[in-house]
């Protein structure tokens, strides 16, 4: 099924709302069969050739059992970093595009300065203001409850709070509750537990080389630093999800209207999520 908008959700491609849907024409996939093949022929190339560059350092590095030869090739690898960077986009858009072979759909987005044709698998930029995007930008899509009409009315309400804002408030609709409950973070069990069993091991190995005091101090600061990362980032989740879920039980926004001509935003009181901003979904839930 195509992404779309309806009255319970929006569908969003890098900021831009889904309008519609329309068919890929039968010339137009075999563009993007044409642009897949162009992404495997750029891999394959890329990866003969760093093949061919490792084999030749590491065959000199074992012919002078010298692993100086290595460091031009970590050189190499620094240089061409930002090529790695686009060989891992061209794998992503392998990946994705092939459910938009099968499907031959294209959604149009309204973005803010453009008109978009977007690739709803992938979220590859087909088009932008009728025009073909022959480049390869793949958008984040995300899904959000509509702003309710009420939240429209209620910005109509808001009273003078200090001579620098009004503000008002308003409740959250079943629909933006239901959305806010995904925002709720998970705590990181898997990073604590690693952290933790890496601080165990330390511990078990160190009193086996109480002989070496400078092992003992690095090793003992190893364990501070890792369990201090471990328990900041687990106090951070704890109180962002305790925050947001008082935001989903008291379910409310609230508004402020800046003075002059600034558009009103909306902020969830307990999280300080910036949930509306000018009427619509905030950008960082549209992406």
């Amino acid at each position: 099924m195509s992404p779309r908008s309806t009255a319970d959700e929006q569908e969003w491609y890098g900021g831009a709302l889904v309008t519609g849907t329309r068919d890929l024409a039968p010339q137009e996939r075999q563009a993007l069969v044409s642009m897949r093949r162009d992404a495997v022929l750029e891999l394959a190339k890329v990866t003969a050739t760093a093949a061919v560059f490792i084999a030749l350092f590491g065959i000199a590095a074992w012919w002078s059992r010298s692993f100086l030869w290595l460091a031009p090739l970590v050189s190499l690898a620094w240089m061409f970093a930002a090529d790695i960077r686009a060989q891992v986009v061209l794998l992503q858009f392998l990946q994705r595009t092939r459910g938009d072979v099968t499907n031959g759909i294209v959604v149009m987005c309204e973005g803010a300065e453009s008109k978009l044709e977007v690739l709803p698998s992938s979220g590859l930029i087909w088009s932008r203001n009728g025009s073909r995007e022959h480049g390869i930008y793949l958008l984040p899509r995300a899904s959000t409850a509509p702003v309710p009409e009420h939240a429209r009315l209620a910005v109509r309400y808001v009273k003078p709070y200090d001579e620098t804002v009004s503000v008002h408030q308003r409740p959250l609709s079943d629909a933006e509750r239901d959305e806010l409950a995904r925002y709720v973070p998970e705590l990181p069990l898997l990073r604590t537990a690693l952290g933790l069993l890496s601080i165990a091991v330390v511990a078990i190995l160190v009193p086996l080389s109480s002989r070496h005091p400078a092992l003992l101090f690095a090793a003992a600061a190893a364990c501070v630093f890792v369990a201090w990362r471990i328990g900041t980032r687990i106090v951070s989740v704890v109180r962002t999800r305790l925050a947001v879920r008082r935001d989903l039980e008291y379910r409310v926004a609230v508004i402020v209207q800046p003075a002059g001509d600034e558009p009103a935003i909306e902020v969830l009181p307990h999280s300080h999520y910036l949930w509306t901003e000018g009427g619509m979904p905030a950008l960082w839930r549209r992406m």
